[in-house]
């Protein structure tokens, strides 16, 4: 018998081997059933979505949540965050005994891929709580910086004073190792200047945004919106979001939706403007080379020797060419200069201080400046977006980010590049949206 025993050991050890194999890939194949479920389930709820399986995470053992956490930085938008946490719960509630069983952790994670884009503003979010204040203004402080966003409302108080009407954005932007406002304090930074599509228009429909109505939203301490609805002439609606983040960076975070077919060319322009108050020198600084000369690609210096000339600095690959009449009366968007960015962001110093403007490379924006946009001495260190074939309807977006930091020399000099290139590093916009996504203070809407 001990025997007979020993010699069905083998066919005994290879049988369990099986049945465990057997067990392994049978739970698989009821996760996938249980995915399948959870994404049909998901799209009913969604309707007009499409919802498809993003990523599986397998492993022997490990944390559910760790898990998820893993797979969520694969994720791309809020909504797909959701979706993943809605087919966990899902699994969870189908499949209690699932991943328990043999020690084996499954995370199945689904992603919405529907051609609408994840809300970042109260614009595409309706759930979205807000404050609208009485002043034109509010006050956002975080880290060392203090950043005054004001709407198209002229103010004269202790907080802003002397500053104009239709320069809405950031007013003001201090540091607590420099107690002056960097801007120009008639006018501010950041501020959503023009819209066009190239051809010749009045002046105040170039600068619509300026000039139409706006309201100011209240998110919580650290976030305000500026809301526009559709302007009188292009029928632009958009919102912009400006978060003070704990280290102290700025990300504006943009959203519009054309609501009228009136862009004749095929195309939107939109244009911002920051107006440096007395920097001690005029130009910026930013990585790249020279056309005809990629080869030689390292620290440009923009230097624009009159407002339009040498003004706009495109990417590396930006063939992109929008019409626009032999008229148009903006100087700036199609002044081209020869040099080429490598790196999607660029900074100038103005007393020891530097401010840097960092963007997503799939935005494709321009880098622009002027030497006397805000006046005699005080240059504008510009950016711009272009959409093009725009959809009536269609919700798009653009995210940056400022930083405002100390620096010990010029632009140009070697320790200050290295500082910059350190924080570019730490702070530059991701493709992704923040998640999670700021909270509202328990404001009316």
């Amino acid at each position: 018998m001990t025997v007979a025993l020993e010699q069905l050991r083998p066919q005994l050890l290879k049988g369990a081997l099986c049945l465990a194999l057997g067990a392994v890939v049978f739970r698989w194949l009821l996760a996938l059933a249980a995915g399948t479920w959870a994404a049909f389930a998901a799209q009913t709820t969604l309707p007009g979505r499409q919802v498809k399986v993003a990523a599986i995470c397998i492993g022997c053992g490990g944390d559910h949540d760790q898990k998820l956490k893993l797979a969520l930085e694969h994720l791309d938008s809020r909504e797909q965050i959701n979706a993943a946490r809605a087919a966990k719960k899902n699994m969870s509630r189908c499949f209690p005994r699932l991943s328990s069983c043999c020690g084996l952790a499954f995370t199945l994670v689904f992603a919405v891929t529907a051609g609408e884009l994840p809300p970042l503003t109260s614009l595409a979010d309706p759930t979205l709580r807000y404050a609208v204040p009485d002043k034109p203004y509010a006050v956002l402080k975080g880290g060392e910086v203090e950043a005054v966003v004001v709407d198209n409302r002229a103010v004269n108080d202790a907080v802003l004073p002397g500053h104009r009407a239709g320069y809405h954005g950031i007013a003001s932007l201090k540091h607590a190792q420099q107690p002056r406002n960097l801007f120009v304090p008639a006018y501010a930074g950041l501020n959503f200047e023009h819209i066009h599509d190239g051809t010749v228009q009045a002046r105040d429909v170039l600068f619509e945004p300026r000039n139409a109505p706006m309201e100011l939203r209240v998110i919580n301490e650290h976030t305000v919106e500026l809301y526009q609805p559709p302007t009188p002439h292009w029928g632009l609606e958009s919102c912009m979001r400006y978060e003070l983040l704990s280290n102290g960076v700025i990300e504006m975070s943009f959203e519009c939706v054309p609501r009228r077919d009136t862009f004749r060319n095929g195309y939107i322009g939109l244009f911002w403007a920051s107006y440096i108050d007395q920097p001690e020198s005029l130009d910026i600084h930013f990585r790249g080379f020279a056309e005809e000369a990629e080869a030689k690609a390292g620290w440009l210096r923009g230097v624009t020797p009159a407002h339009g000339t040498l003004a706009t600095h495109r990417a590396r690959h930006d063939q992109r060419e929008f019409a626009h009449d032999a008229a148009f009366p903006l100087e700036l968007p199609f002044g081209f200069s020869r040099l080429r960015y490598a790196e999607p962001w660029y900074f100038g110093v103005c007393r020891g201080l530097a401010l840097v403007q960092m963007f997503r490379p799939q935005d494709g924006v321009r880098l622009t400046q002027s030497p006397s946009g805000g006046g005699r001495g005080c240059p504008a260190w510009d950016f711009q977006w272009f959409i093009e074939k725009p959809r009536l309807g269609q919700r798009y977006q653009l995210v940056m980010r400022a930083a405002y930091v100390p620096v010990n020399g010029p632009g140009d000099a070697a320790p200050v590049q290295a500082q910059i290139v350190r924080a570019v590093a730490d702070s530059q916009p991701k493709r992704a949206a923040n998640f999670p996504p700021p909270k509202a203070s328990n404001h009316r809407r």
